[in-house]
């Protein structure tokens, strides 16, 4: 993310524990992190969404195309276990882009979050 336009990553979850090491990436560079386990309001226009896997439920499709409409230039990034291929699947087919197993993310949430990766 250049100076002009730091990232601004909205994390639905609520594992306070792995948030703690994203928000530390994020803001190293002078970005903003916030963790809720409900959406952005249009107010907060972020540049990445992440969708905690363990956290999202029924609601992943319709919060993935609430995502997409109102924050169309916005990474979609998900991640959960590996062992849940069915959930893993389901964000795919709901249209997020980004679908990772906890330990690919984990293992370079600066690449998936600031840069290049995601989608």
């Amino acid at each position: 993310m250049s100076e002009e336009h730091p990232a601004s990553v909205w994390m639905l979850s609520g594992d306070l524990f792995f948030a703690s090491k994203i928000k530390g990436v994020v803001e190293a560079v002078g970005g903003t992190f916030k963790i809720s386990k409900t959406l952005p309001g249009a107010e907060d226009a972020p540049t990445c969404v992440l969708f905690d896997l363990k956290a999202c439920g029924d609601s992943l499709a319709d919060d993935a195309a609430t995502c997409r409409q109102c924050f169309p230039n916005a990474k979609l990034i998900a991640y959960g276990p590996h062992v849940q291929t069915t959930t893993l699947q389901a964000a795919r087919a709901a249209g997020i882009g980004t679908v990772l197993t906890n330990s690919q993310f984990s293992r370079d949430v600066a690449h998936w979050v600031l840069g290049g990766g995601g989608s």
